[in-house]
């Protein structure tokens, strides 16, 4: 029986149809497999982390699907009809991917559908949240297959929370009658939904929040590198500025006193001093890390009390900070490394050179300490030292725009 013998029937012949999937079932896997290949580089290319499963969909459950569309309207091309023949699905750490996800369909393929499914649940329903698509086979592909025999595959999308959700619920639900169902199931199910649905919406702003961070970081690293550059006439002028008159720390702030006699949970402290130093409230962030460290002296919170006292210029500070870091943590570059910056803004070249070779020992890869380095060469008048270790620091970090400004600096200089 040919194709249009089966598909004039109003009730599709199993045999027959049987007979037409197992003719196209290879090029339906073939078209799987290449899909995912190339979805998986697609996604690669615009720096978006996803897994990509594909499969084919078994006869029998296409078959089941055929007969129950044909009980409401014929179906004249049960394999054109039934778009889900070849599925794919995407599943993405976070709910911001799957926007993303579907950019890069847009710019790749030929969208038939978008299909959000929660926005067909209502309020009182439950059921995975997802996005189905119909992509047009490629036209590539599309000549392996019978004229308007397959012309589209289904792509759901999904975060890892929905994924999980929908595996579940397709073994509680979908292959069970959800009508017996007793009604405190479903309302477990129902919490169980919500549950998950609440957690992408705060994994997706634990994201964000770590976003804005770390933009906030790197602003103040930046600051940080551009205090200790050595453009001869800004140094000069740095280090003929008298500093600020340091701030008073007590061993307890305003904070740690909102409540006389109550015990003060320390981590919500440092959150406070981390947030404050980002900001820029360095004399807070001073105190509330003073107000840590009374409590319990810490090597990283000695670190970073030390970078603050080093951002106001308050270098002798901010050497004795990080010197208490180091008889801590003995191995610690990152210490050696603030050390020997700030002796160098103080002057100390020789101890300044020093530490950033300790530091190299430890770490010899980091680009600060090599930028560090170049600096206190420079100040000692060892040229072709500097220009080596700027010339190691761009290896590491090409775009250290400091270090690139600086050798040029000593290029044109021509010292």
């Amino acid at each position: 029986m040919t194709m249009d013998d089966a598909s004039a029937a109003p009730w599709p012949r199993r045999e027959a149809l049987r007979d037409q999937y197992d003719g196209l079932y290879e090029a339906l896997q073939a078209t799987q497999l290449e899909l995912v290949a190339e979805l998986e580089e697609r996604l690669t290319e615009h720096g978006l982390k996803a897994a990509v499963r594909g499969r084919v969909k078994r006869f029998d459950s296409f078959y089941r699907k055929v007969l129950a569309r044909s009980r409401s309207a014929e179906i004249p091309e049960p394999f054109a009809y039934i778009t889900d023949l070849v599925g794919l699905r995407i599943v993405t750490p976070f709910v911001e991917d799957l926007r993303q996800v579907v950019d890069v369909l847009r710019t790749h393929y030929a969208l038939e559908e978008v299909d959000d499914k929660a926005l067909a649940l209502s309020v009182g329903e439950f059921g995975y949240d997802a996005t189905h698509l119909l992509i047009a086979i490629p036209e590539a592909l599309l000549g392996r297959y019978p004229q308007g025999a397959v012309h589209a595959v289904e792509v759901q999308l999904r975060t890892t929370l929905q994924d999980a959700w929908a595996e579940v619920e397709h073994e509680l639900v979908y292959k069970a009658d959800l009508d017996v169902v007793d009604a405190g199931i479903r309302r477990k199910l129902m919490a169980l939904n919500a549950t998950l649905s609440l957690a992408d919406t705060i994994f997706q702003e634990i994201r964000d929040y770590q976003r804005r961070r770390y933009t906030e970081l790197r602003a103040r690293h930046q600051k940080l590198m551009n205090k200790v550059s050595t453009i001869p006439e800004r140094m000069s002028q740095q280090r003929r500025s008298p500093s600020p008159p340091w701030p008073e720390v007590s061993g307890a702030t305003t904070a740690g006193a909102e409540r006389e006699g109550a015990e003060v949970d320390m981590s919500d402290v440092l959150v406070r001093a981390l947030a404050a130093h980002l900001d820029a409230d360095l004399n807070e962030a001073i105190a509330l890390y003073s107000e840590v460290l009374a409590v319990q002296p810490v090597a990283a919170v000695l670190n970073h009390r030390g970078i603050a006292y080093f951002a106001l210029s308050h270098y002798e500070r901010a050497i004795a900070d990080f010197t208490a870091a180091i008889a801590m943590a003995p191995n610690d570059a990152h210490a050696y490394t603030n050390r020997g910056l700030a002796r160098r803004m103080a002057g100390d070249l020789q101890g300044a050179l020093a530490d950033l070779d300790h530091s190299l020992e430890l770490n010899p890869m980091w680009p600060d300490t090599l930028y560090g380095r170049a600096l206190t060469h420079f100040d000692l008048g060892n040229i072709p030292a500097a220009l080596r270790d700027c010339d190691r620091a761009i290896a590491v970090k090409p775009e250290f725009k400091q270090v690139l400004r600086f050798k040029q600096f000593i290029q044109d200089a021509d010292l």
